[in-house]
């Protein structure tokens, strides 16, 4: 498991450490053990921002503006995935109230009610 600059920060969600490699890798463990639950790669991206989660969903913004979601737990399970336009996302979502702020290279973003 690759940690470390160029990385986003974990995510600890409901007993569970989410950590999203900078190429794609998601790692998953037991908070209190340390145990590894599972792990996936998705193959050809970047990711910088920092998780969040919602829900019992965990969602991450890659670099090209896609945004992943999968749910939380001991398997992985993708239930949506969406993409912005614009190039170069790299600064994690801003979550204000119901509002989610998404800054790329040359696109800024709101979505929520």
């Amino acid at each position: 498991m690759e940690s470390g600059l160029g990385n986003p920060t974990p995510l600890l969600y409901k007993d569970h450490l989410y950590v999203i490699g900078g190429r794609g890798e998601i790692n998953v463990l037991d908070a209190t053990t340390g145990t590894l639950k599972y792990q996936k790669r998705i193959n050809g991206i970047s990711a910088w921002a920092t998780p969040w989660a919602n829900n019992n969903i965990i969602y991450f913004l890659d670099e090209k503006g896609t945004v992943r979601a999968f749910k939380a737990g001991d398997t992985f399970e993708q239930v949506a995935e969406n993409k912005l336009e614009g190039s170069k996302f790299w600064p994690s979502v801003t979550i204000a109230g119901d509002k989610y702020i998404f800054k790329g290279a040359e696109m800024l973003y709101c979505i929520g009610k």
